[in-house]
């Protein structure tokens, strides 16, 4: 999934300015009425630099360095539905040698924060 360029610079203007911003890098909701490649709720999608690109744009727009804070989020079933959020430490793009090493970062922390052991989380490659 592509993201526009209005969506692009409205998300940079955000987070130049302080604000917070939530992005949700696999490009699916693990409960998704409609379509979802998910073979499974332990399947965790390879991560969309998208994100990645649009911190640079905040960062070069605001000449500061933009928190990145990984959040896994794990659902419990019942009669409704309910999300636990758990938040990580916050990391900067200038943390890691390249943006696929962040991209990579991201994946396995937000799997970690999501209740997902290494063991049981299949990271799908494109």
């Amino acid at each position: 999934m592509g993201v526009s360029c209005t969506a692009m610079r409205d998300s940079a203007a955000l987070l130049a300015e302080g604000k917070a911003l939530v992005i949700f890098p696999e490009g699916y909701p693990n409960i998704d009425p409609n379509y979802t490649p998910k073979k499974s709720a332990e399947e965790l999608l390879p991560f969309n630099s998208g994100f990645a690109a649009i911190v640079a744009a905040a960062e070069k727009k605001s000449g500061k360095g933009i928190p990145i804070i990984p959040v896994g989020i794990h659902y419990e079933r019942g009669t409704r539905w309910t999300a636990h959020l758990n938040f990580g430490t916050a990391v900067y793009a200038t943390d890691f040698p390249s943006r696929a090493a962040l991209v990579k970062h991201l994946e396995i922390e937000v799997a970690a924060l999501s209740g997902m052991s290494s063991s049981r989380t299949k990271l799908r490659s494109n």
